[in-house]
């Protein structure tokens, strides 16, 4: 076995230690969402709020594509609406048909997608509970 240059050592170490920091975030929010996914439908109660907090044309639509939250064929649906809350409702009503495992990845893709004050609203019960 043919011995290993330092530097390239330390590089493998330093991607591997970012790449575990990325996957111990996106842990950490799974863990936080946990709670808000067993409900009774959390995400269908605060659905007309978030009608008015969501940004569907930014991002958000691309990530739950390559996440499998959407189709292509329900993102151009999404696109279709004439107004922000159209294109929420058609998007939440999607969201809100996929399972539990979807609905958590729609959430992670909000925080991903810098929508972070919708998935703290959402965390919060929708303002009812104070988060630390």
């Amino acid at each position: 076995m043919r011995p290993v240059h330092k530097n390239l050592l330390f590089m493998q170490t330093d991607v591997w230690l970012l790449q575990l920091l990325q996957n111990y975030s996106t842990f950490l929010v799974c863990m936080l969402l946990g709670a808000v996914i067993n409900r009774d439908n959390f995400l269908f109660r605060l659905k007309e709020d978030l009608k008015e907090m969501v940004d569907p044309d930014f991002r958000l639509p691309a990530q739950l594509m390559s996440e499998e939250v959407l189709t292509d064929v329900e993102r151009q649906n999404v696109k279709a609406g004439n107004s922000l809350q159209e294109r929420n409702d058609v998007l939440l009503n999607f969201v809100l048909q996929k399972d539990e495992a979807a609905q958590r990845r729609f959430i992670i893709c909000l925080n991903d997608t810098h929508q972070r004050h919708v998935v703290n609203f959402i965390n919060c019960d929708g303002g009812k509970q104070f988060a630390v």
